[in-house]
């Protein structure tokens, strides 16, 4: 099979350098853009200042909140403010004006939340409801919102207690209600809820999933930043748009605010053009999870490439929750390209509660999602450092497209390993279709590698490598519209099972031969005597011919060639005759196949003269451009001049030919 295109992409290394903080300071000059804008004038001639000229001291006691603040508002648009190494205690929310840049020597220049603040407040923010904020570069220093100032005793998870207009307040880093924002090489964490949000002032809630806030944020770039231990979500998004993120790292949310969903990076409710490019994501409930809640309208136009994920419950989730029928008003347009999800585990959270490692890839309710370059391994590489093997007996559906899901193109899929568990890539009746799977590798896997169930929906699958040792199990278990293409399964005890009109075997071209050995007498107007129930079908492939009703269901378009093949005996001597007509339906539209003109039904009308001891052979053919789902039938319609001829022999073949 030479023209395998080979799918998934090469396992990546396991360098744990790959998370490392980046710690250099990056010089910020005139000619930076962000989304097209100028930063100019940020810089103003000025030189730099240190937040100590203001009264900070960085001694990690002291209270520095209104030296920093100072430095912000009286420096804006005049130069950089620079936060030298040092622990700097705040106790209040850090408000970053606009026109601002704050830069840091690295990780250990640290502004840290007060031990004795409540946890509802954030540590630093940008805007506010009505506040919009502009022009800002956050670069080289961590925030560390200190979750150590609160406990938890007799296993009490801690609930959200936020009642005000700010959804983003328990937050490391609030980018609210603001435009053309840099953040890099920003550490952010241990956040109570979350530790970067780019967001709108409040998270509309109007229970039709179309709304959004009239204050969104925009042109957010987040490069190179580092979030670790979120209570929620470590790098999130809300009710705003056009974001890049880019280069960075996030590991180990805590799950202490929402034990069963914390994830790494989430791109939430209301987001729209957002664009993630060489991310990781380690040990967390989900690696990435695009979703939309019922009540608010699903992030769109979401691009994201050479993400990595590792030591996650589900490395990639894509759902609007609420709209598994489809309907969704907003969730589509998904690109996900260079995609590794490697060692899903079972997951631990600090509340309590374990979740297993199910689904470590989904997608549902969403249309028009394209995934190309897509790597699923269960790799025991422990990254998280305190994550057990998955026990996947139970799991199902590693890579799973239902609930909704449509126009879904799969181009190179790599899944490795996840033997003991029921289904690698799994599709239901859920699916509203069209499904494309076009390059499909699994080595050492399910017992049905590749599943799709249920008939109301449409697809193929083309171009497969598939290897395991599942003696009972199958390589490929299709039905309904599911066409399978060419390609190679091995260690299977059946390599492909479908049912019927699940589509065609590639391999095995729509291709038909329906034979009569029976003789059978006819008389004047006998019509359909002989052009069905065949007593032999030969073969069948791609069960397009149904020999109880004599027609032909093309089931792929193409290009097909038909023949009947005849032989009387025991004519008159007289002139005997007989006629024989295609109906073809195609789109609806019925017609049939003529030869004469006062006779529209026939195809031929041959008139032969022969006696009993003769043999009359008739073989008619013609070639049709057919539909999927076109069909094509052969009728009898006349003995003429002669009741003693008899049909002594009969074939009526059909095949693909292209």
């Amino acid at each position: 099979m030479t023209d395998f295109k080979g799918g998934g992409v090469t396992p990546p290394d396991y360098d744990k350098d790959d998370i490392n903080f980046v710690s250099q300071k990056t010089e910020f000059t005139d000619d930076v853009y962000v989304y097209g804008k100028l930063y100019a004038n940020l810089v103003g001639g000025q030189p730099d200042v240190n937040i100590k000229d203001f009264g900070a001291v960085g001694d990690g006691v002291n209270d520095d909140t209104e030296a920093i603040q100072k430095a912000l508002n009286q420096f804006q648009g005049k130069g950089r403010i620079n936060v030298p190494e040092g622990t700097f205690i705040v106790s209040s929310t850090i408000i970053i004006p606009s026109n601002t840049h704050l830069s840091g020597e690295g990780k250990d220049s640290v502004i840290k939340m007060k031990h004795n603040v409540g946890r509802n407040t954030s540590l630093m923010r940008t805007g506010e409801r009505g506040v919009k904020k502009e022009n800002i570069v956050l670069e080289n220093f961590t925030l560390d919102f200190n979750r150590d100032r609160w406990t938890i005793s007799g296993g009490e998870t801690l609930k959200d207690t936020d009642g005000g207009d700010q959804d983003n307040d328990e937050t490391t880093l609030s980018i609210c209600f603001s435009e053309y924002v840099l953040v890099k090489n920003v550490r952010c964490i241990d956040g109570y809820k979350h530790n970067i949000d780019v967001c709108a002032p409040r998270n509309p809630e109007n229970n039709n999933g179309s709304t959004y806030d009239s204050e969104p944020s925009r042109y957010i770039t987040l490069e190179n930043c580092f979030t670790s231990g979120s209570g929620d979500d470590n790098l999130t998004t809300h009710f705003s748009s056009d974001i890049l993120i880019k280069g960075c790292r996030s590991i180990n949310p805590s799950g202490i605010r929402v034990p069963q969903n914390c994830n790494c990076f989430e791109i939430d409710d209301g987001s729209r053009n957002v664009t993630m490019i060489n991310c990781t994501a380690i040990g967390g409930h989900k690696g990435l999870q695009i979703k939309g809640h019922d009540y608010a309208p699903a992030p769109y136009n979401v691009t994201v490439d050479d993400f990595k994920t590792y030591n996650n419950t589900t490395g990639v989730d894509v759902k609007h929750m609420g709209f598994d029928t489809g309907n969704s008003p907003t969730a589509r347009n998904v690109n996900l390209t260079n995609i590794s999800v490697v060692a899903p585990r079972d997951f631990t959270s600090e509340g309590g509660v374990t979740e297993q490692a199910q689904r470590p890839f989904r997608i549902s309710s969403y249309r028009d999602v394209k995934l190309v370059n897509i790597y699923v391994s269960d790799d025991t590489v422990d990254k998280a450092d305190d994550f057990s093997a998955s026990s996947t007996t139970r799991a199902r559906g590693m890579f799973r497209v239902m609930e909704g899901a449509s126009n879904v193109l799969v181009k190179n899929l790599n899944i490795v390993g996840f033997a003991a568990t029921s289904e690698g890539f799994w599709s239901s009746s859920s699916t509203k279709g069209p499904l494309i799977v076009d390059g499909f590798s699994s080595t050492d896997g399910s017992e049905k590698a590749f599943r799709c169930t249920g008939t109301g929906y449409t697809g193929s699958i083309s171009h497969y490598m598939i290897s395991g040792n599942q003696s009972s199990g199958e390589g490929i278990d299709v039905e309904g519209g599911i066409e399978v293409g060419r390609g190679i399964v091995t260690g299977y005890g059946t390599s492909i099972e479908r049912t019927a009109n699940h589509g065609y075997l590639g391999s095995e071209k729509p291709a038909f031969l329906a034979e009569l050995t029976t003789t059978q007498t006819a008389s004047s107007g006998n019509t359909n005597a002989f052009l069905r129930n065949f007593d032999t079908v030969r073969y069948n492939f791609g069960n397009g011919w149904n020999n109880v009703t004599g027609i032909f269901t093309a089931p792929v378009a193409g290009l097909y060639k038909f023949n009947i093949d005849m032989t009387f005996v025991n004519g008159d001597g007289g002139d005997d005759s007989f006629g024989v007509y295609w109906r073809v339906e195609n789109n609806s539209t019925y017609y049939n196949r003529t030869h004469s003109s006062t006779r529209d039904f026939h195809v031929i009308n041959p008139r032969f003269q022969s006696t009993a001891a003769e043999e009359c052979n008739f073989c008619f053919n013609t070639i049709e451009r057919l539909d999927r789902g076109a069909t094509v039938g052969w009728y009898q319609t006349d003995w003429a001049n002669s009741s003693t001829v008899q049909l002594h022999y009969a074939t009526i073949t059909g095949f693909l030919l292209s």
